[in-house]
């Protein structure tokens, strides 16, 4: 609770038309049909499954628009209950806008006692303020956690994994090692070493990812579908082998499209590749406008909090006096806290303590803060009088002793020799 030792995790995310980011913060875009491994872990140390559904955007007003978007999510964790997270149909978001389903039972989040419901090995939940089933969180036993939001029909999802989790993730996201140039692994472990992806969205397309289709049977290294399957679908319904989506990273904008030019993608987009591609692609303003809103929210969470420079520095949590209270409860390099009593208690130690950079509180030199009643506080005090009294009469006292003993011995000797010398 007070981030002593706190280390950051890690975390990934799909969003738009789709483009990802891995564990290992490599940004590429992959535009495939089908079910797929977003994530995959399965060692003695931990096991965790996390897959996507991509299926074909809708026709812009020009024609078709060859591109997908993520419009389901499935998870399990070890033993837990299988999560699947799925967007509804436009003309079925008037109440609900995702659809949970947890081992193929429907449920929801519109009530207080429902906000936050439990399962084997998996704990799902929404915002208190989302009332309408547009965020959705999902929090394994593992300490592994999946976030999935939608706004107006456009989905995206978050994964963030704890440290015991490096070094043992495939798929989509790539293999979280800090190490960027392992990220497209492939399901039998072979390494593909890939340039940049405003250069190879066909390579990465053709070598890497669509090696992590899934299947409803089972597949070495990849899996089965999690998903649930209904009204006689299966995995293969969502997947064509013909598709070839587009390639180019800035798609051309057709002449006699008079909504969209080159100017309006800029500035919209601005330096993000990710939403001139969408824009260009699907000719929608909304879905480049969503596409940078979700990716400039996972860059904010990266650089603010998941990278591992984000390092939370704290001095600990100063324990409240009892009887008393702390000006804050912040435990930040910087922070002053002051301490102070109710009445009837008068503090004794320390009144301020401050945090250095260093993550240290300032040496208590009065002691730790404590609050005593008053009557206690004066019988010490009486005591502490007492003995500084006793401690300066005392010496005082056999000085004055030693002296007069003196005198005396000195008088006793002067009357001695008088006497002798009379005789």
């Amino acid at each position: 609770q007070d981030c002593v030792g706190y280390q950051p995790p890690g975390g990934a995310t799909v969003f738009g038309d789709p483009h990802i980011y891995t564990f290992d913060h490599t940004d590429y875009t992959f535009n495939g049909l089908g079910e797929y491994v977003l994530l995959r872990a399965d060692s003695p140390r931990v096991k965790l499954d996390v897959q996507g559904r991509f299926e074909q955007c809708n026709d812009s007003p020009y024609g078709t628009v060859y591109a997908s978007h993520l419009t389901a999510i499935a998870a399990k964790d070890n033993f837990s209950s299988t999560v699947e997270v799925r967007m509804r149909p436009p003309y079925a978001q008037w109440r609900y806008k995702l659809d949970v389903i947890v081992d193929g039972r429907y449920i929801y989040f519109d009530r207080d006692p429902q906000k936050i419901q439990h399962f084997p090995g998996v704990t799902v939940y929404t915002p208190s303020q989302i009332l309408n089933q547009s965020h959705v969180i999902i929090m394994f036993q593992s300490g592994a956690g999946v976030e999935v939001i939608e706004n107006k029909h456009y989905m995206a999802a978050r994964t963030y994994l704890p440290w015991q989790f490096i070094n043992q993730t495939r798929g989509l996201f790539g293999n979280w090692t800090f190490l960027q140039e392992d990220d497209f692994t492939l399901p039998d472990g072979t390494e593909k070493r890939m340039l940049s992806d405003k250069d190879q969205l066909a390579n990465i397309h053709n070598e890497f990812a669509v090696k992590w289709l899934l299947h409803d049977k089972e597949t070495e290294g990849v899996g089965r579908s999690l998903f649930f399957h209904q009204n006689g679908r299966s995995s293969n319904f969502f997947y064509r082998s013909n598709w070839k989506p587009e390639f180019d990273i800035l798609p051309e904008i057709p002449e006699n499209v008079t909504w969209v030019d080159s100017q309006l993608v800029q500035d919209v987009c601005g330096e993000s590749y990710q939403c001139a591609y969408d824009y260009s692609t699907t000719l929608s303003k909304e879905f480049a406008t969503f596409t940078k809103y979700y990716q400039d929210q996972f860059v904010n969470i990266y650089e603010n909090v998941l990278k591992p420079e984000a390092r939370v520095i704290s001095c600990g949590q100063l324990p409240t006096p009892s009887n008393g209270r702390k000006s804050t409860f912040a435990f930040t390099p910087g922070t002053l806290v002051k301490f102070d009593c109710d009445p009837g208690y008068i503090l004794t130690g320390e009144r301020r303590r401050w945090c250095y950079q260093s993550g240290d509180w300032n040496w208590p030199e009065l002691g730790d803060a404590n609050c005593i009643p008053e009557e206690q506080y004066n019988r010490m005090q009486a005591g502490i009088n007492a003995g500084i009294a006793l401690a300066i009469l005392i010496p005082i006292s056999c000085a004055i002793f030693c002296f007069i003993q003196r005198l005396r011995t000195r008088d006793d000797m002067g009357s001695g020799s008088l006497a002798a010398h009379r005789q």
